[in-house]
């Protein structure tokens, strides 16, 4: 018969074995995870096309303070695939110039509809007065938030004009993993 004290060794040695392989597990799960923070880092590419916003042009007439804007555009990613869609609507926040040049502030909410889930995106940019696509620079914009695989994200969209209208959308965003 085992004394009290071999049964206490005993399950002393497994608990601690068990301790140490359950440490090991750990370990080796967050070296494989994608990111040591917990997110997982996407950039995804889309063609914005073009297609004109519906104006709500708030006295006094031309580009002024409260003039509203809503908009639909398709996506096509750069193959020219369909992507999905952009939508969303800005408020007229400002008009001055920036750079020397006309502008209008605007303050933006803009949602990105992708096959995997929705990115939100809000923000003040800056067009010429009466444009759509953002200055020739392009503009940074915060992302908010997201849905479906997109769910947690956080990041920024890069937006810069091309020809005839369009304009390139940069996402980098990191998600929870």
């Amino acid at each position: 018969m085992r004394s009290t004290q071999g049964i206490v060794q005993g399950r002393t040695r497994r608990a601690l074995g068990a301790f140490i392989a359950m440490s090991f597990f750990l370990l080796l799960v967050a070296a494989c995870s994608s990111d040591s923070n917990g997110y997982k880092k996407i950039q995804i590419t889309v063609i914005s096309e073009p297609s004109a916003p519906n104006v709500v042009d708030n006295p006094p007439s031309g580009p002024s303070q409260g003039d509203s804007y809503a908009f639909m555009q398709q996506l096509v990613d750069e193959a020219g695939k369909p992507a999905g869609r952009i939508e969303g609507f800005s408020v007229t926040t400002d008009v001055g110039s920036r750079g020397g040049q006309d502008a209008e502030y605007r303050q933006s909410v803009t949602q990105f509809t992708l096959d995997n889930g929705t990115i939100l995106v809000s923000g003040v940019y800056f067009v010429e007065p009466r444009g759509g696509a953002p200055i020739t620079e392009g503009v940074r914009r915060p992302v908010v938030g997201g849905t479906g695989a997109y769910l947690g994200a956080r990041g920024q969209v890069f937006q810069t004009p091309l020809s005839e209208g369009r304009f390139k959308n940069v996402i980098e965003i990191e998600i929870p993993t």
